[in-house]
């Protein structure tokens, strides 16, 4: 059940992700379609929120404290200690744009650079969370 709820929301997130890189190759038209990307943002938005505060308050500690399966918890060591502030990051990153979402238009150059360096986070973590920690877990 957990997996399943997993993987759905690693699939939302990949198309959200998928979708802003569109709306984003093309830096003159990012200010023409701000709102519909300001959506996305803030779709990507609600469901980082919930996966990584179950990954990082529930799903993490856990492993971390399986005395029993040592190379699990040298995994998510890891990913916790490379990945541990991605929360943070995204959140700031979101709170710039959509609280001032004139910035992405005003800002554009500043704007998709600031995106891709985010989506490239979030996709190297959802990545790396299904090639190293769900193989080992299933």
């Amino acid at each position: 059940m957990i997996n399943q709820i997993i993987n759905k929301q690693h699939q939302e997130i990949k198309q959200i992700i998928r979708e802003l890189r569109e709306d984003i190759y093309e830096e003159s038209e990012v200010s023409a379609n701000s709102l519909w990307i300001a959506l996305k943002i803030g779709t990507l938005n609600g469901i980082m929120q919930m996966h990584l505060k179950y990954e990082d308050d529930y799903l993490y500690p856990a492993l971390l404290n399986d005395k029993e399966n040592e190379k699990l918890s040298d995994i998510v060591s890891k990913f916790v200690e490379e990945m541990g502030d991605l929360a943070q990051v995204f959140k700031d990153y979101q709170q710039k744009y959509l609280r001032h979402p004139e910035d992405i238009k005003q800002n554009t150059k500043e704007f998709v650079n600031d995106t891709k360096q985010i989506l490239d986070a979030i996709a190297v973590r959802v990545d790396c969370e299904e090639e190293e920690l769900f193989k080992t877990i299933m």
